[in-house]
């Protein structure tokens, strides 16, 4: 059970790690539930298609708030990038027209990107 504990703790932080690479501030609520939207679906991938239901609702029970509260923190973060994308092409090039769910699904995609990387990687030395 540790092992999970010390993965959970390390895919928490990778993903916080990417999302502000990204450019979403740490101090916007948005950036917390970002974070918390794509651990969810790195976790599940099919909590994607019910991320108003299901990954908002469960990140606005767990911050005792509403779940328009928790979409609008969210888009705000967006909306507020501070930094040019780390990737050419990786961004649409009006990022106001980024929807929730396509940042979340890109976060989420290069999170899971990296620790099969990772994991390729570990495998070829051993």
């Amino acid at each position: 059970m540790e092992n999970k504990t010390i993965s959970d703790n390390h895919l928490q932080i990778l993903i916080q790690k990417i999302v502000d690479d990204e450019g979403i501030r740490p101090n916007y609520k948005g950036f917390r539930y970002i974070s918390e939207a794509v651990y969810m679906i790195v976790q599940d991938e099919e909590l994607l298609d019910a991320l108003t239901k299901e990954v908002y609702g469960e990140i606005a029970r767990a911050h005792h708030t509403s779940i328009p509260s928790v979409e609008r923190s969210i888009r705000f973060a967006i909306n507020k990038l501070t930094k040019p994308p780390r990737y050419p092409g990786y961004y649409h090039q009006n990022l106001e027209l980024k929807t929730n769910k396509a940042f979340i699904a890109s976060m989420a995609h290069k999170v899971r990107h990296i620790e099969t990387n990772k994991t390729t990687r570990i495998q070829e030395n051993i």
